[in-house]
């Protein structure tokens, strides 16, 4: 029964390792650990393939049982995350937009002080742009002297 525990162990704790695998291995794993409990309770002189098969059934077993929460958590917060685009919320936990804040946008309305409040200054002159200097005629010389 050790030497079963311990196949069942090994190939469970394998097929523990991929995330998908669920709860097709329960089943083995479980009943590989109870075979291993079933060896170590029987009193025979060879029990390290019962050990080994019952550490790697539980291990197993916890392995499946982490994998299933991940993938909950993870499937709750895809949900979370998609009704909020598809119904245009923000997704929870974060910041409102700024407009609801009141820090940022008071309800009160900002007055200016009275020695702030001056004419407007008037526009400025348009300009026309300077001519630019003329340059001084290049001397040529001729071809005779």
């Amino acid at each position: 029964m050790g030497t079963a525990s311990l196949i069942i162990g090994i190939l469970c704790f394998g097929a523990a390792m991929v995330p998908t695998s669920g709860y097709l291995t329960l089943i083995p794993a479980t009943i590989g650990l109870i075979l291993g409990i079933v060896c170590l309770a029987e009193r025979v002189d060879r029990k390290a393939m019962a050990i080994g098969g019952t550490v790697l059934n539980a291990l197993a077993i916890v392995l499946l049982f982490f994998w299933g929460a991940v993938i909950a958590f993870g499937v709750e917060g895809a949900v979370d995350l998609s009704a909020a685009r598809l119904f245009h919320q923000p997704p929870p936990g974060s910041l409102p937009p700024v407009e609801q804040l009141d820090i940022i946008a008071p309800e009160t309305p900002v007055t200016m002080p009275a020695s702030a409040k001056t004419a407007a200054p008037a526009p400025a002159k348009a300009v026309a742009p300077a001519a630019a200097p003329a340059m001084p005629a290049a001397k040529t010389g001729g071809a005779g002297k």
